[in-house]
């Protein structure tokens, strides 16, 4: 099986989509929250139930959807204010559901300046929720379903429940349109990185987080990111070490630090380590953190 093909197979899980809408955009889909977050419940049932009540407090204060991608794209700008670039040209590499990119247009779009944006994602369902909630022109009587569902005016949208079976949330995309704002400047290309039909050295900046851990071959893949960005663009690479061999077969290429990767000629900018919480399923809420590194091109 080839690595896009893994990819495909791993996220065409209505439970492994769950997981990764619920993270990324669990506070836009449902700004209210929702029971199976932990963002709200009833005390009073639990009032007898002290270690409960306890668990379930300390989900609510682990529930931040969004805040990974909200703190790396933040972190982002600094660093290019701190390397004087205003990119113009901005690729996402393994951009999963595109909560990044839409962070990224957020900070990056100031002073005037109407930066371009290309999100590269292997999963042709991520790549999907991703055109819809940021791309797709839709109203009330029109939109574009990222799923075959039959009712044209709301989303059934998964979220993690049990292992291996989501429950579905009802949301209305009008009103998710809304919170997130007009589409424009977001462009969305279903392959992996050494797929993307892109030219070499076009951007100005170039980001793959959480990415690394879960290829063939890391160096590999920082190489082809690094390829893409112009001299003196930046590139911004982070992983939460997170290694396995059904993802990275050679143990020997998993490295110790993320400074090992980079090509010849590369200069750090800054690094920091960015908290990730993916809430797998109901009773599995897995915390990493990310190290991210920022490096400008020679």
């Amino acid at each position: 099986m080839s690595q896009e093909d893994n990819v495909r197979d791993r996220s065409a899980a209505p439970s492994f989509v769950a997981s990764y809408l619920s993270n990324e955009w669990g506070d836009v889909l449902l700004p209210q929250g929702h029971a199976l977050f932990g963002s709200h419940f009833n005390h009073d049932a639990l009032a007898e139930d002290r270690v409960s009540r306890e668990r379930i407090d300390v989900l609510h204060s682990l529930y931040r959807p969004g805040a990974f991608y909200r703190e790396a794209a933040e972190q982002i700008g600094r660093w290019c204010d701190k390397a004087d670039l205003r990119p113009q040209r901005v690729i996402d590499i393994g951009g999963s559901t595109g909560r990044l990119v839409h962070e990224l247009r957020r900070d990056l779009t100031r002073d005037g300046a109407s930066p371009k944006f290309l999100m590269v994602e292997p999963s042709q369902i991520f790549c999907d929720w991703a055109y819809s909630l940021l791309c797709a022109e839709f109203g009330r009587r029109r939109c574009v379903p990222p799923l075959n569902i039959a009712h044209t005016h709301e989303w059934w949208v998964p979220l993690p429940y049990l292992p291996s079976q989501p429950h579905f949330e009802a949301v209305d995309p009008v009103a998710v349109r809304q919170r997130i704002g007009p589409p424009g400047g977001i462009s969305i290309c279903c392959a992996a990185a050494e797929n993307a039909p892109v030219p070499d050295g076009h951007y100005d900046l170039a980001v793959s987080l959480n990415v690394i851990d879960r290829h063939l071959a890391p160096k590999t893949l920082v190489g082809e990111v690094a390829k893409l960005v112009r001299p003196g663009g930046l590139m911004v690479i982070g992983t939460p070490f997170d290694f396995r061999e059904q993802f990275t077969l050679d143990t020997a290429s998993w490295p110790r630090k993320l400074e090992d990767l980079l090509p010849a000629g590369w200069n750090v900018v800054g690094g920091t380590e960015l908290a990730y919480h993916l809430r797998l399923h109901q009773w599995d809420y897995t915390t990493f953190v990310c190290r991210v590194v920022c490096a400008t091109a020679p």
